[in-house]
């Protein structure tokens, strides 16, 4: 039997059929490219979901260090220490802005934020939010 290699042009498979020999030539590439498509869309998703996880913890992590920072904001009177809080504060904020990109990336959806907070509501959210710290003594539970 000659091997499939030996076919790499039409003369050459010509001669074969008329000597008796079955040829059949197959192009495969196009075979081979869906299988590479399929390959480079299943590692897209992979990385898409390793990202998505990722952003996501990493956007709780930044959710407990925005909410100190809000917390330690209110005690701070030295106006030193109030700029380096601000620092940290406008850092997690970029950092959550990064993060809200990522986990655009791993759903596949284009990013493209909008402000929820209606300007009504806005100037009491502060209170409101604070409130229920505010009632909660230290030595109750947390």
């Amino acid at each position: 039997m000659v091997p499939q290699s030996a076919f790499t042009d039409v003369p050459t498979a010509i001669e074969e059929i008329r000597s008796g020999r079955m040829v059949v030539v197959v192009d495969a590439s196009a075979r081979k490219a869906a299988e590479e498509q399929l390959r480079q869309a299943q590692k897209m998703e992979a990385i898409g979901q390793l990202t998505g996880g990722v952003a996501h913890d990493f956007n709780n992590l930044l959710t407990v260090i925005a909410g100190n920072l809000e917390m330690l904001e209110a005690g701070l009177n030295d106006p030193r220490q109030r700029g380096l809080l601000k620092e940290a504060q406008d850092a997690a904020q970029d950092g959550a802005k990064l993060t809200a990109e990522l986990l655009a990336f791993g759903r596949r959806q284009p990013f493209n934020p909008k402000n929820l907070m209606s300007a009504s509501l806005s100037p009491t959210l502060p209170t409101f939010c604070a409130e229920p710290w505010a009632s909660r003594s230290s030595s109750e539970p947390s």
